[in-house]
């Protein structure tokens, strides 16, 4: 997993960034009102094709995307998801399916518990011993991050999957499917800083009982930017 922070960007640095995203995504940046929401697209797309570059190099591969917009490089062992949440960017990348979902803990209105919680997590959420809010953002980011590994994202009805902890713990889980208990992901959640929750899922067959987080800076970017001219996909 790879984490840039957004504030290590500026707006001087805008145009220099253009030439490493694709014009669609440039378009999508330069659309924005608040400068912010520019630079975090731009940060996204940044640290998703260095990501790529450094794990397939140039070889020639498509980007597509499934009727729910998820996107995936056609003919690449490599599988990626992103996600971006505040000052933070996120990109996973594995050689299986997966999922990845950041989001900051802040306080949120009482009727997302009953459009994303199940009754049981509901309770979890009286006994955890972390504040409210905390494990909502956990439990949130957990089901965020089963949809995205579903490639259908939000369409996956989250209410009809249940995040159940593993031996007590709070961070490692397995998401089942309500009615018929089935296992449908193995998932880890983690904190970045205080106040950000860093979920990911993937398959069931599959074990995670980790994730390992990378810090990524524009210096580390820098021999990718001065090699490459023409790798980008996001």
């Amino acid at each position: 997993m790879f984490l840039f922070a957004i504030h290590r960007l500026h707006s001087d640095i805008l145009e220099k960034a253009a030439p490493f995203l694709t014009p669609e995504r440039w378009r999508r940046a330069t659309a924005f009102h608040r400068e912010a929401d520019r630079l975090r697209c731009v940060a996204a797309g940044l640290l998703s094709n260095f990501c790529l570059w450094k794990w397939c190099g140039e070889r020639p591969m498509t980007l597509r995307r499934n009727r729910y917009g998820k996107p995936f490089l056609e003919g690449s062992p490599v599988q990626f998801s992103l996600s971006h949440a505040g000052d933070w960017v996120a990109c996973g990348l594995a050689d299986c399916p997966l999922g990845v979902d950041i989001e900051k803990v802040q306080p949120v209105e009482p009727e997302m518990y009953g459009l994303c919680l199940t009754p049981r997590e509901r309770q979890q959420l009286e006994w955890m011993p972390m504040a409210p809010e905390r494990r909502f953002i956990q439990l949130w980011t957990l089901k965020e991050s089963f949809g995205k590994l579903r490639g259908d994202g939000l369409n996956c009805r989250f209410p009809r999957f249940q995040v159940e902890p593993l031996e007590g713990s709070l961070y490692h889980a397995v998401i089942r499917h309500v009615q018929t208990g089935q296992p449908c992901a193995n998932a880890v959640t983690q904190s970045v800083e205080e106040c950000y929750c860093l979920s990911a899922c993937v398959l069931p067959e599959r074990t995670l009982r980790s994730v390992v987080t990378v810090p990524v800076t524009l210096a580390d970017m820098e021999p990718w930017m001065v090699q490459t001219k023409s790798v980008r996909w996001l």
